[in-house]
This record gives structure tokens, sequence and C-alpha cells, in this order.
């Protein structure tokens, strides 16, 4: 070793070089990690606008996973019956037509029905129409486009 040298410190730039090399990747890390508030609500899954029986009927987010260039979101909410307890629903005829109109319309979609927690039997998934036996029936729809997938919850009342 040197006259002046210490052990275990580096011949060339020392060991303030290299803390400074470590110290600089460590802020970029920080830097370049989440930050908050890039995520906003324009950058969520699209809403439906739900008819039914020419009716409009108001839907509510449930759970979906999107994602945009930059960021990505998953929520996971309460089951659609628990989501509409408190919701009004408005008053339908048996077999109305149930008609959803999306911005950006999904790739595939499903559509579920629910009274009482309990699924209803559905023949078809592309008879969208509404029981014909009198009640609150509650609905999902689920929708899958390349950003992700989403759901949204609507209750309706079916006439005697």
């Amino acid at each position: 070793m040197a006259k002046g040298e210490r052990a275990g410190v580096y011949r060339r730039g020392g060991w303030r070089r290299w803390s400074r090399f470590w110290l600089a990747v460590w802020v970029a890390m920080t830097l370049t990690a989440c930050v908050p508030g890039e995520f906003d609500e324009s950058q969520l899954p699209p809403l439906p606008r739900i008819t039914v029986d020419g009716k409009e009927v108001k839907s509510v987010q449930s759970s979906y996973c999107w994602k945009t260039w930059n960021s990505s979101v998953c929520a996971d909410m309460a089951h659609s019956v628990d989501l509409m307890k408190k919701e009004s629903a408005v008053s339908v005829r048996p077999g109305a037509l149930i008609e959803l109109e999306y911005e950006d319309p999904p790739d595939t979609r499903h559509i579920e029905a629910f009274r009482e927690s309990e699924p209803l039997e559905r023949e078809d998934d592309e008879a969208w129409t509404v029981p014909a036996e009198p009640g609150r029936v509650v609905f999902r729809v689920t929708g899958w486009w390349k950003e992700g997938d989403s759901s949204v919850a609507f209750v309706v009342e079916v006439e005697r």
C-alpha cells in the first residue's frame, strides 16, 4: 500500500466518487418512481348511457382495472346488489329492452341480472331485456377493452 493510502479505498476517485455515483442513482430512481396525481378521472373507464323502456337509468361504477400509456389503476367494489341497495329504481314494464351506449364501445361485454343477491337465469346474453317477473332487479354490465375491464351496476323495478 502506498504512503497516505487507506485500506478499502479505491485508487481512482476514491470512495467519494463512488458515493456520489450511488447517491445520483438513488435520486434518479426516487424521482422516476410513482408520482402522485398522475392518474386523473379522465383516464378512467367509460361509463355507458343506459336506457330501459326508453327511460334513462343511472349507473354506478363497479370494479375495474384500467391502464393508459403512463399509468394503471384497479378498484374492487362491493357486489353490484350491495352497491345498488340505496339507489332508487326506475319503474319499467316486463320484457322492456335494455340499451347501452358507450362513447368508446367495449370489444366484448356481458350482462348479469340479480334479484335479492341471487343470479337470474338468462338464456341468451344477447337478449338484453328485463325479466317478466315483477320486482326489483339489479344488473351488472361488464365490458372488456384493450385498456382493461370495467363493470357498472344499475337497478330497475319491474312493474306488475
